[in-house]
């Protein structure tokens, strides 16, 4: 098991390498009232990452709604008395 994943991180380390070598290229960014210029492959995986971290906050937010729905019906419940 320590091998499999040990290959499947040498592939991923590998396609990442491969990825940074080809976008390389200096682009120009313009957001709001900033400008400034960066590697195309550092843009993309910053913004994987942000959206990576959105993701992973909202999806605990529904999370905890869903949850704290059904903690609320199971005192509900419990409160009167039933199963």
């Amino acid at each position: 098991m320590k091998r499999i994943r040990l290959a499947i991180g040498g592939v991923a380390a590998a396609g990442l390498l491969v990825f940074l070598i080809q976008n390389i290229e200096t682009i120009n960014v313009r957001f709001l009232f900033l400008d400034f210029s960066m590697p195309r492959a550092v843009l993309i995986l910053v913004v994987f990452f942000v959206g990576a971290v959105i993701g992973w906050i909202l999806s605990d937010v529904v999370r905890g709604r869903v949850l704290g729905e059904r903690v609320a019906g199971a005192e509900r419940v419990a409160a009167a008395g039933g199963s």
